[in-house]
């Protein structure tokens, strides 16, 4: 996954970072579920390997985000969420039944 995108330019990932849950379609694309203490979880780095073909990779994208919302729904979530900074994919995603719910935000971050 840290290799996918560092060619799409984004910074790599800790492993102590990641989640228990998510869902990868062969050697297309993966995604990753965040859960909480709460009834929201995150659907979170969602990427894809660059050098697949575009297809195989929407189709991918489409059967991870059903996979995590099912895993989602199966831990007892009533909200699903996701941050992205491409404008395709949140349309893209938009099928799959979300709703952009803030306009203009900053993600902020700080180490504990």
């Amino acid at each position: 996954m840290n290799q996918w995108r560092i060619k799409h330019g984004f910074e790599p990932i800790s492993r102590a970072l990641l989640p228990m849950l998510g869902a990868i379609v062969d050697d297309t694309a993966i995604g990753l579920l965040y859960l909480t203490n709460s009834d929201a979880a995150w659907i979170d780095n969602m990427t894809s390997n660059p050098d697949a073909q575009p297809k195989k990779v929407a189709k991918a994208v489409d059967a991870i985000v059903m996979r995590l919302i099912d895993t989602a729904r199966e831990h007892g979530v009533k909200q699903l969420y996701g941050v992205t900074s491409k404008k395709s994919m949140a349309k893209w995603i938009k099928r799959l039944g979300f709703e952009r719910a803030v306009e203009d935000y900053i993600v902020l971050c700080r180490r504990v």
